[in-house]
């Protein structure tokens, strides 16, 4: 924990010190020239949402250098207090998976509390026949009331029934495939209760393993039948907090492939949200109707910029960026290509 925390905090030093020079823990003068080009491009798209171009660039390169390499220019993203929320994150959440790779996993839930990870969900599952049960309403996907651990429901295979999921948490991601049998071709739900000391607009950033639904005290506020791996921040889905508590309900439905899901709550922008998740409230309040919420989303930032480029290097550049951030964040259905489509 120590030496990684201390690189990031020298990082705000290595960022005034402008671009690292290519040096040789580079693995050839390829990588290096690639490694030089992404660190002046992040200096010089710092405060801007376009940094994440530069940021997924430099992070390709993370399997050709010293694994402490990156720590710097990374934590210099985390930590200036200019960068765009939504690209700070994905620095945190970067570096927090390098001290579990060190074992440290106090630093690593150490940079992980920022970002407002739920982690005391309910889960019952699983349900269902593959990819068509996103379209089939199980009882779970009508309650309105707390999970009840003892109250039994036909599942895909044998009765399931509600159940903490506090130990199936691991570094940032709730993994269902460690909790729920049979762990393919099903649906399960999750229910997350959140209490806001305010009426708030809000947006529940997730990852899903495939096709997912969301809804906030009982309105529909996403669907999006769609198969990909799960990955950090894939859909940004805008909802209303009322003061007091929230029901949050997710399904999530697994063809093949790890069964995962990553949520977690910010501002509509991206910004931190005072907010507090517990298992259930003691009395339930009523559901109600809200409307959609608009939310900041790095793709639809990154795409509008490719969209009006003018042609030559700025548009290379940021239909490059575009497909760099599709490729890995994967929000998209895997049949539409879409990272080729920017590359292409």
């Amino acid at each position: 924990m120590a030496a990684l925390l201390t690189a990031i905090g020298a990082a705000s030093v290595a960022r005034t010190a402008g671009a690292a020079a290519p040096t040789s823990e580079a693995s050839d003068e390829a990588t290096a020239r690639a490694l030089a080009h992404a660190e002046t491009r992040l200096s010089a798209l710092a405060g801007k949402p376009e940094q994440v171009g530069p940021l997924v660039e430099l992070l390709e390169l993370a399997e050709l250098l010293p694994p402490e390499r990156l720590d710097a220019p990374v934590g210099a993203v985390m930590t200036d207090g200019a960068t765009d929320p939504l690209v700070a994150a994905r620095a945190r959440d970067w570096l927090a998976s390098r001290a579990d790779a060190t074992g440290d996993t106090t630093a690593a839930e150490e940079l992980r509390r920022p970002l407002g990870l739920l982690s005391r969900v309910w889960v019952v599952g699983p349900f269902g026949d593959g990819r068509a049960s996103f379209g089939v309403g199980f009882p779970p996907e009508t309650e309105t009331d707390r999970p009840e651990p003892g109250r039994l429901y036909p599942g895909k295979e044998h009765d399931v029934s509600w159940r903490r999921a506090d130990g199936a948490f691991y570094r940032g991601r709730l993994h269902l495939d460690a909790l729920l049998r049979p762990d393919s071709d099903a649906a399960a739900y999750l229910v997350a209760w959140v209490r806001s000391p305010v009426a708030v607009e809000a947006a529940l950033r997730l990852g899903t393993a495939g096709p997912a639904k969301v809804w906030c005290n009982g309105a529909l506020a996403f669907a999006a039948d769609r198969a990909r791996s799960a990955r950090f921040d894939q859909d940004a889905v805008g909802i209303e907090l009322r003061a007091g508590w929230n029901r949050l309900l997710v399904k999530t439905v697994v063809t093949q492939g790890s069964w995962q899901v990553a949520a977690r709550l910010t501002t509509p922008a991206g910004g931190a949200l005072t907010f507090d998740n517990d298992w259930a409230p003691e009395q339930v309040p009523p559901h109600a109707r809200a409307g959609a919420v608009p939310v900041r989303s790095l793709e639809a930032i990154l795409r509008d910029d490719a969209l009006r480029a003018p042609p030559g290097q700025a548009a290379a550049d940021a239909w490059l960026d575009l497909g760099r951030y599709l490729l890995a964040v994967d929000p998209a259905d895997r049949d539409v290509q879409a990272p080729v489509q920017a590359f292409e």
